[in-house]
């Protein structure tokens, strides 16, 4: 599994590819790998394709119908700090369109917040490693 969504997250890059994996239906399986445990290859991979998909529209329409908002939300706090920056970057692609400009502004801002945060606290509980 971990080979195939890294090929997947590799291929999601270019906008062809990307519109493939959006044309055979795969957001619902990215996010069911939203929740695989113990996050790690698969959960980032999962993560970084939907954010790729999700810079088109179909891509963003794909993963708002297989529900991607929920775990993505999750994934704002995980400790894998490349999990994190790609769900933070799937939901800027995939509600930010969806809000008037100020709010989306405001959006990023609690986004940027919450990955700033979680890179103090991962710097603070390596310290004390």
């Amino acid at each position: 599994v971990s080979r195939a969504v890294g090929v997947l997250h590799n291929l999601s890059r270019i906008v062809s590819a990307s519109v493939a994996i959006i044309d055979a239906g795969a957001s619902v399986a990215l996010v069911r790998l939203l929740s695989w445990l113990p996050i790690g290859d698969v959960t980032r991979c999962a993560a970084g394709t939907i954010q790729n998909i999700s810079r088109s529209d179909p891509g963003r329409k794909a993963v708002l119908a297989a529900d991607a908002v929920e775990p993505l939300s999750v994934l704002v706090c995980c400790q894998d700090v490349q999990t994190r920056i790609a769900a933070i970057a799937a939901l800027i692609n995939v509600l930010g369109p969806e809000l008037p400009e100020q709010e989306r502004a405001q959006f990023k801002h609690i986004l940027a917040l919450a990955l700033a945060s979680g890179s103090v606290s991962d710097a603070f509980l390596e310290e004390k490693q």
